[in-house]
């Protein structure tokens, strides 16, 4: 576990990681509560990517939560969750530093559906990529009920076309209800790194690669990181996955979920995945070294909060 339960803003509720490596420093956006459970997003930066530090004026942006961060051109993206007139829609911001953020005139960036649609009642849970000329997003979507997941795409990060809604099954495997936590650029192909569970708080996460980003090919031993014992940190659930790219090595963050007083305590960990990506990953704790030579070529190849649905 790298980030636990803070004081005041996010004293209740830690989760959602969005990661960025600039070269020189990870900087971490993740979603607090607090005792109202009233979202906003904060930062947390690290200079080895596993001992982290809060950014003192947290939060960075009020009102908001589900992070989706890339950095290009000198500038920080950003891309969240927000609530707006019909259910939730997601928003768009910029920054220079990563801490004072410049929301978008024009938002929201993309709403809910209009009656009858398959994703007329709220969307969180952005992921966005860009290869190219085009900005690929995806999101969780519902109605009634009901949940998917929907693309949409961009030529400049801030006006949206909708796609379509990613076909049942396509990330398939051990569950029949997924979410998409991250989706990376790897050598021309896409990467995500998503959780699903069957109707119940259990979660588990897997990896899936595509070459156009619609049709996808999930890992044959997913799931690649699974709950931990049942007295841990992440002894539920683990899910709201992110993959970041160091040099030869990819870090993937989480939130893990526990119980406490019949409450569920969200906080944030690490895992390294290596070249084989074995079941289980092992955790990242202290005592494991940061030294892991690996390569991605394997794959390159190839709210209960956050409005969970269960």
């Amino acid at each position: 576990m790298v980030l636990d339960l803070g004081k005041g803003w996010d004293s209740e509720w830690v989760s959602n990681p969005s990661v960025v490596y600039n070269g020189f420093t990870f900087m971490m956006w993740y979603t607090g509560m607090d005792d109202n459970y009233v979202g906003s997003i904060g930062l947390a930066t690290s200079v080895d990517g596993a001992s982290w530090s809060r950014y003192s004026n947290n939060p960075v942006l009020k009102g908001a939560q589900d992070p989706c961060v890339i950095y290009e051109d000198g500038i920080y993206k950003m891309w969240y969750s927000g609530d707006a007139n019909v259910g939730s829609s997601i928003g768009y911001a910029t920054s220079q530093d990563g801490i004072t953020w410049t929301r978008f005139t024009g938002n929201p960036v993309l709403s809910p559906g209009s009656f009858g649609s398959w994703d007329v009642g709220s969307l969180d849970q952005p992921s966005v990529v860009h290869q190219g000329s085009t900005y690929l997003m995806y999101y969780d979507a519902s109605k009634s009920g009901s949940s998917g997941i929907g693309m949409a795409t961009s030529k400049d990060g801030m006006h949206w076309t909708k796609t379509g809604q990613l076909p049942n099954g396509a990330l398939g495997g051990w569950a029949t209800l997924y979410e998409i936590g991250d989706v990376t650029s790897v050598n021309g192909s896409y990467v995500a790194v998503y959780w699903g569970g069957n109707h119940t708080l259990t979660q588990s996460i897997g990896i899936a690669s595509s070459s156009d980003g619609v049709k996808w090919t999930p890992f044959e031993g997913n799931p690649i990181l699974t709950p931990g014992p049942s007295s841990s940190w992440d002894g539920i659930a683990v899910l709201t996955p992110t993959l970041v790219h160091v040099r030869d090595q990819y870090y993937l963050y989480f939130s893990g979920w526990s119980y406490s007083q019949d409450l569920i305590i969200t906080k944030i960990g690490m895992t390294i995945l290596p070249a084989t990506i074995p079941v289980p990953i092992p955790e990242f704790s202290s005592n494991i070294t940061l030294t892991i030579a690996m390569t991605f070529a394997i794959i390159a190849s190839l709210s209960i909060r956050k409005r969970f649905r269960i």
